[in-house]
């Protein structure tokens, strides 16, 4: 209950600041964000809905659910490789935040 009460908070947020319109979450969309494990917590959760709301067209929340689904190699190795994975996960959002941020900055200069 409170994935979800987080995933409304974030598409109405993230909706406010990229100046979009998102009134629907599919329900097979919140069934699926509800029962991933999200390993890299909250952020791992703001990433994912921030970037559905900017791709999304529409007042519809549009989700990549092929991207949840947990890795099969991933889930019978060691501690160790799973402590990796996260690392890389974790630097691969910081990466997309990052550029997401820069592509943002360009658009807001080219308005100006």
């Amino acid at each position: 209950m409170v994935v979800a009460t987080l995933l409304r908070h974030f598409v109405k947020e993230f909706s406010r600041r990229n100046q979009r319109v998102i009134d629907t979450i599919p329900s097979e969309t919140m069934q699926a964000l509800v029962r991933y494990h999200w390993p890299g917590n909250i952020r791992e959760l703001q990433n994912v809905i921030e970037r559905a709301v900017i791709i999304s067209r529409g007042p519809v929340l549009n989700v990549a659910l092929a991207e949840l689904t947990p890795d099969v190699a991933s889930t019978s190795t060691p501690a160790v490789a799973t402590v990796k994975s996260a690392s890389h996960e974790s630097l691969q959002s910081m990466l997309e935040e990052t550029e997401r941020n820069q592509i943002l900055r360009a658009l807001e200069q080219r308005m100006a």
